[in-house]
């Protein structure tokens, strides 16, 4: 059973990433905001084994997820997903640009969550928040960072079912639009997700890149096709 939101608190906001590791596409960073009271809108209620059933979304089937996902949109205050590209995981390398989508999701959430005397307690997978001092503000929020945190705490993971579906709805969207192109062929994104895959990595090394790469990470960097033979 993952923990609840804090009741301390009126508003919790859970942040996660997903596709920090695949070699091309761009990494997703959801955020996710629950009422202090989210047991009891859902408590004895149809989407109760739903909602029990939110975890790490790595830990859950594509049925799940999407089934969660509409629940998760449904009992949160709010809620967003935005992403690190490719281009900007190239130029700062992809911690910094995570680091800067989670930024953006903090925000996003302050500002479209009641004010008037709230307090709000945002909840970070990972160890570490660069902007963490760029959101102090007295004792209205509290910022904690949670290794592992999408396996302990329903913000936090539900966060990351938010994130896992868009990307992998966007990765299938983009393959299906380069049909011509054979990446599902040449790479298997459509199984792989992008993720270092024997299959993945044997295509990278028969056919290049594609234009989604990254570049800056391995093996692509280390290539001799470039994204510019594919323009």
């Amino acid at each position: 059973m993952l923990f609840l939101p804090d009741r301390n608190y009126d508003f919790e906001i859970g942040i996660d990433e997903v596709g920090r590791g695949c070699l091309a596409f761009d990494a997703y960073v959801a955020a996710v905001a629950y009422p202090k009271d989210i047991l009891h809108r859902f408590f004895d209620g149809p989407d109760e084994k739903i909602m029990d059933g939110i975890k790490d979304s790595k830990k859950m089937t594509p049925q799940m997820r999407n089934k969660a996902e509409d629940v998760i949109k449904r009992y949160a205050s709010y809620w967003t997903v935005n992403r690190a590209t490719v281009e900007d995981i190239d130029r700062i390398n992809i911690f910094n640009a995570i680091q800067e989508s989670m930024e953006l999701g903090v925000r996003n959430a302050m500002d479209n969550l009641p004010k008037n005397d709230k307090k709000y307690k945002v909840l970070i997978d990972g160890d570490r928040f660069l902007a963490m001092d760029r959101f102090r503000d007295g004792d209205c929020i509290n910022i904690e960072c949670i290794p592992g945190g999408d396996a302990q705490y329903l913000s936090i993971a539900s966060a990351s079912v938010l994130a896992k579906v868009q990307r992998d709805r966007d990765v299938l969207s983009i393959t299906e639009r380069h049909k011509e192109e054979e990446w599902q062929h040449k790479y298997g994104f459509i199984s792989n997700k992008a993720y270092g895959t024997k299959y993945h990595l044997d295509g990278l090394r028969k056919y290049g890149v594609c234009p989604y790469h990254r570049m800056s990470f391995n093996p692509m960097k280390n290539m001799f096709a470039f994204r510019d033979a594919y323009d």
